[in-house]
């Protein structure tokens, strides 16, 4: 199982207006896609996603992906995070996300 891609979804607060861009002081919205890269289908599949930053506030962190057949990619719904507002400007924040099956 590996994470295919993400996607915003959407931004609240900070200071602009939806741009594609996490800023300070925003709580975001992600989609998370996985992919199954076995050769079997993968059933129940569920992943905890996690950070050690402290200017990243993670609202919720469990996401369900549920059946997804080997070669196949499925959509887990959206985890939330928020910024901080005294983020150093161009901060990279890396998140792991443990697949369980």
């Amino acid at each position: 199982m590996t994470l295919d891609y993400y996607d915003i979804v959407s931004e609240y607060g900070g200071s602009s207006t939806s741009n594609d861009m996490a800023d300070f002081d925003e709580t975001i919205t992600i989609s998370l896609n996985a992919e199954n890269v076995g050769v079997d289908d993968a059933h129940n599949v569920s992943g905890l996603v996690s950070i050690d930053d402290s200017y990243i506030s993670l609202d919720n962190n469990i996401v369900e992906f549920g059946d997804i057949a080997a070669g196949g990619y499925t959509n887990a719904g959206n985890i939330m995070f928020t910024i901080g507002h005294n983020v150093p400007d161009g901060h990279i924040a890396s998140f792991t996300i443990l697949f369980f099956i």
